[in-house]
């Protein structure tokens, strides 16, 4: 909601016509965290080992090792840890770590969060959370990380949202 905070994200809009190659290109030299390019719609999920603490304060004191992650690729794509919290704007506090896919700790990750509902529910604790709530991601970075969260059926599948703002706008040429 405010600008140089929360996660940094690349948008490259019409990608259909970039081949592998082009996109890695143009997500290393971004340089940031996430580089997202917009495609017909296909279906892929990243999968994550999710990790329940029992207190928020546990979460926010990980300290990973990162070798010892990154060796549970290809098996996983990361590990997402989250604790409950009691009271307050948050429901969840999670973080989320991927170092194989070169992301040491991602400061927002749609995908781990879009997928806690169903572990939630397939763990009984949905109620815990309710069918909509918000997590916060990344305050351990630095930054300030809020995903909306809404269960759309018993599964699990969720809808995620959250707020952005354009810092940069511009046209890549290849």
């Amino acid at each position: 909601s405010r600008p140089l905070y929360g996660n940094p994200v690349a948008v490259v809009l019409d990608a259909d016509d970039l081949k592998d190659d082009q996109m890695q290109r143009v997500a290393n030299w971004t340089n940031l965290s996430e580089t997202t390019f917009v495609l017909r719609a296909t279906i892929s999920g990243p999968t994550w080992l999710f990790i329940r603490f029992e207190k928020e304060s546990e979460v926010a004191a990980l300290k990973p090792d990162m070798s010892a992650l990154a060796k549970l690729s290809p098996t996983v794509t990361g590990v997402a840890a989250f604790a409950f919290v009691e009271g307050g704007e948050f429901a969840v506090h999670i973080r989320c770590f991927a170092p194989a896919a070169g992301v040491p700790e991602d400061p927002v990750t749609g995908s781990a969060n879009a997928a806690l509902p169903a572990y939630l529910v397939h763990h009984g604790l949905l109620e815990k959370t309710g069918r909509e709530y918000v997590a916060t991601q990344a305050t351990e970075m630095g930054r300030d990380g809020r995903v909306p969260v809404r269960v759309i059926d018993d599964s699990g599948r969720a809808e995620i949202g959250g707020r952005a703002v354009t810092v940069i706008e511009g046209e890549i040429r290849l």
